[in-house]
């Protein structure tokens, strides 16, 4: 059997689009996944419909189904039919050329008494990986009318490593991009997966073979306000550096993803990077964020961290983009409810330096003044971001950076208040 009559056999078709079939190699439990909109106008009445000619008599039954309409993401589970479906490992790839990747799938052109031929068609390019979908072209410059009905098919690669399922073709200004596509990632089926307690197995993922602990801060100690690539600001800061490694040794048995997931629970209703997804360089930026808040607002943060809620919130971005961009590229559902007094740290996008790490809100005061309490950023869309005021995560140390001259001339004593004073001017004006 040659590999793409093996796809075949993990493609089938859900409602009016295609899935992929898929069991865990630990699990008897036997899934599909497909896009949302694929099954939206059907509700709990799905038909699937597996390869004809390997499962032929086969009696498909839904047992449950996991939905995330905003992530256009469904994970249907169904009865064990088969004991020859293959365990697939979920797998992600960087923005590359020449990926040898495929997306297979039942198209409704194909469609002739109600039974629909397979297809298998080859992905050449990767082109954006950032956001909640992927970009990616096509070998052939095949047209909407020929991917129709092969939404929520798997995209593979060439061994059986699942990147994701189709979500639709490319348009731009309402015309259509022949060969260009979007695909959902994994990682959107790993965490609905995760939220029911299974854990899909991945191959090859970076940011899951990362050689670092979550449990405390301990890995990240060294990283946090490392300047050893910039041996003169390390001269000129190495006081203020030592007082900070000091506060940071008080809170280095706080685990970093418990306070990223609190902070992340506490604005209701958002929809937040999963903590997996962070990598080192995210989980540094996180610590410098929180040792310096805790510095600035006198606290403990191990035993007193919910009283920087009221003040500052973190929110990692799904994307990378420049801070004056914010308020067009940041996807609101990642805030969900917040306070309007609460400053936004980002962490994930570009750094610009001390003097345009900081974003003040965007509307009058006047008018600022008799907005609610609390905004719910989620449900109000992008126009409320308006209201908030963000701050790069990288302002922390490049506030150190930037001004490490004026630091060094400070006395050592002095060195961290004047530190502090420099974020609180570029915070608050």
């Amino acid at each position: 059997m040659n590999y793409a009559d093996e796809l075949k056999n993990l493609t089938v078709r859900v409602a009016g689009g295609s899935g992929v079939l898929m069991r865990f190699p630990s699990e008897s439990r036997t899934f599909v996944l497909t896009a949302w909109h694929c099954i939206k106008e059907v509700g709990d009445d799905i038909t699937i419909i597996p390869n004809e000619e390997t499962f032929k008599d086969a009696k498909i039954t839904i047992i449950d189904k996991w939905e995330d309409e905003d992530r256009d993401v469904c994970i249907i589970e169904i009865n064990s039919f088969s004991d020859d479906i293959r365990a697939i490992e979920f797998i992600e790839k960087p923005n590359q050329t020449d990926v040898n990747c495929k997306h297979a799938g039942y198209p409704k052109c194909t469609e002739k008494d109600g039974k629909r031929d397979f297809r298998c068609h080859p992905i050449k390019r990767i082109l954006d990986n950032k956001g909640s979908y992927v970009s990616c072209q096509y070998d052939d410059n095949i047209a909407n009318s020929e991917l129709k009905g092969m939404s929520g098919g798997g995209v593979f690669d060439n061994n059986y490593h699942l990147l994701g399922v189709h979500e639709e073709s490319a348009c731009m200004d309402e015309k259509e991009q022949l060969g260009y596509a979007t695909y959902i990632p994994s990682h959107q089926f790993a965490n609905l997966f995760k939220s029911h307690g299974l854990s899909p197995v991945w191959y090859n993922r970076d940011y899951l073979n990362k050689q670092f602990s979550l449990d405390t801060f301990r890995d990240f100690q060294d990283d946090i306000f490392n300047f050893d690539q910039n041996k003169g600001a390390k001269v000129k800061l190495q006081s203020l550096l030592d007082e900070i490694s000091f506060k940071l040794s008080l809170m280095i048995s706080v685990s970093p993803r418990d306070l990223y997931n609190a902070f992340q629970a506490e604005r209701e209703g958002c929809k937040p990077v999963h903590h997996d997804r962070l990598k080192k360089e995210d989980w540094v930026t996180f610590g410098e964020f929180v040792v310096v808040i805790g510095i600035l607002l006198g606290i403990d943060v191990g035993q007193e961290y919910k009283k920087i809620f009221g003040e500052f919130q973190f929110v990692q971005s799904d994307k990378d983009f420049d801070l004056y961009d914010i308020r067009n590229e940041l996807d609101p559902k990642l805030i969900g409810m917040i306070r309007k007094e609460t400053k936004i740290v980002v962490g994930g996008i570009r750094r610009l330096g001390y003097n345009n790490d900081v974003m003040t809100p965007g509307i009058p005061d006047i008018a600022l003044a008799k907005r609610p309490d609390s905004l719910d950023i989620a449900t109000g869309g992008r126009g409320m971001l308006n209201s908030l005021t963000f701050i790069n995560g990288q302002l922390f140390k490049d506030a150190m950076n930037d001004n490490c001259k004026e630091i060094m001339k400070r006395n050592d004593d002095d060195r961290l208040n004047f530190y502090i004073t420099l974020l609180n001017k570029v915070i608050n004006g």
